[in-house]
């Protein structure tokens, strides 16, 4: 089923979690996505908003809170995006956008210590792969799982990242080369990692953990494979 077919149906099932607003003229689209597909637009914008909440707070793993109630509220927060972002998905199981949404809530499930949420993560950002070879926020965020995960698991993300940068060349996102910065550390490969982090600094010069991260390697670096 074609989201362009399906905007009755996921209306009444928004509506039902209560994820839609007022209607009325976007001034926002989102990409991969029809803007005459106005609800299915708004439901995404939506779904953003509270992915970017949920970021500031569960970006990291394992997730630290100041306290439990805070745990608590995040939670809460977390399940519900997930119930809409599910809604969404079982409308139309061939629209990337749909499983990079949902993926990426599974992402912040598994910092937050949800269990099986790194494999729902893994197989939505995979299906997203799957529909959008070239989509490059999936990449991202497997590689970010995997970064979440055993150091096993660092190679492919390294992988995903140099994809994902190929991806956005000439140009590049900060984000990707702090990542892989990160990606070359769990592998041991601390003389790549100091040139990556320091690359990344001239992108970002006030990130302070980055900074920290920087000042930890010039004390340790050691010869990683050539780059």
């Amino acid at each position: 089923m074609r989201y362009g077919a399906s905007i009755a149906l996921a209306a009444v099932l928004l509506f039902a979690v209560g994820c839609l607003t007022p209607p009325g003229k976007l001034s926002r689209s989102v990409l991969g996505i029809d803007p005459e597909d106005v609800e299915l637009t708004r439901a995404l914008l939506q779904i953003d908003e509270e992915i970017a909440y949920l970021e500031r707070l569960l970006g990291r793993h394992p997730a630290h809170f100041r306290s439990d109630k805070e745990r608590l509220v995040t939670h809460t927060r977390w399940e519900e995006a997930v119930k809409k972002s599910v809604i969404l998905l079982n409308v139309d199981l061939a629209n990337p956008e749909l499983f990079a949404r949902a993926g990426n809530l599974y992402r912040h499930g598994h910092n937050l210590g949800v269990p099986e949420a790194s494999r729902a993560a893994y197989r939505a950002l995979r299906r997203c792969i799957e529909l959008a070879a070239n989509h490059v926020d999936c990449h991202f965020h497997l590689a970010q799982l995997l970064l979440a995960s055993p150091p096993r698991f660092a190679p492919t993300a390294e992988r995903l990242l140099l994809r994902a940068r190929s991806l956005t060349s000439p140009q590049t996102r900060p984000e990707l080369e702090v990542a892989l910065a990160r990606a070359y550390f769990a592998q041991g490969l601390r003389s790549a990692a100091l040139r990556q982090i320091e690359f990344y600094l001239t992108l970002r010069p006030d990130d302070v953990d980055a900074q920290r991260f920087r000042d930890k390697l010039v004390g340790h670096a050691s010869p990683g494979r050539p780059r």
